[in-house]
């Protein structure tokens, strides 16, 4: 039981960071919020704009395509391997789940790789002697969740029966004994910790790089109605 109640702890103390960061959020926008003229309202073209930041990462293209390269892959790998895990927290599984199983396999193949990859670029490419101790602690925290992953579903297989009847009861406060796989635990352990210390500022990715977009329109067309104003000034003196 011991395992079950670290994880209701994990879990409550991520949860308690993600609304924290949201409301130091909430204040920080407000207070840093550019006078937006009335007659630019937010068009779909800046939500487009935002939403093609989000899913094709072109901030980093444009800054690093390297890196970018690694991070596209690990982003789209993570979210499809997170996919596949749901599995074990619904009955019955929904039919899009059951759908992206297959794709959610191969990714986890592809999850470590695209690890070691970025951790190449940082350290063996581009030399980055400013690379965070807490991203590196992340990266590899990452990596060993992926690697004893894949080790219970070839090497050591674990029972997924027991699995899924450990993380149901946990959610239906009804906590069993965990499997008895010591590669799960360790697994189930790092995931933990992993979430622990997983940058609450990665949710909020998406609302940040919307205010970005609403900014850079905002700035822009306040300089592209400053050069109308001034040619218009200088065609009345002339």
């Amino acid at each position: 039981m011991a395992i079950t109640i670290a994880a209701y702890i994990c879990t409550a103390v991520f949860l308690w960071r993600v609304l924290w960061h949201i409301l130091l959020l909430c204040l920080t926008t407000e207070k840093n919020r550019l006078p937006r003229p009335a007659d630019q309202p937010t068009g779909p073209m800046t939500l487009l704009r935002a939403a093609e930041d989000v899913l094709f990462l072109t901030r980093l293209y444009r800054v690093n395509k390297l890196l970018w390269a690694g991070e596209w892959v690990f982003h789209g790998a993570f979210f499809l391997v997170v996919v596949r895990h749901l599995r074990y927290f619904f009955y019955p599984v929904p039919e899009w789940i059951l759908s992206l199983q297959t794709a959610g396999l191969y990714a986890g193949a592809v999850l470590p790789l695209s690890l070691l990859y970025i951790l190449a670029v940082k350290f063996g490419i581009e030399k980055k002697s400013y690379f965070s101790s807490s991203n590196f602690m992340l990266l590899l925290l990452l990596i060993l969740v992926s690697a004893t992953g894949i080790l219970m579903t070839t090497l050591l297989r674990t029972d997924l029966v027991e699995i899924k009847h450990f993380t149901l009861s946990a959610l239906a406060l009804s906590p069993v004994p965990a499997p008895e796989s010591t590669t799960f635990i360790i697994h189930f352990v790092l995931s933990l910790v992993f979430l622990v210390f997983l940058p609450t500022h990665i949710f909020a990715a998406p609302y940040t790089l919307f205010q970005a977009r609403k900014r850079d329109d905002t700035l822009h067309g306040m300089m592209h109605k400053g050069i109308r104003f001034h040619s218009g000034e200088g065609g009345e003196e002339e």
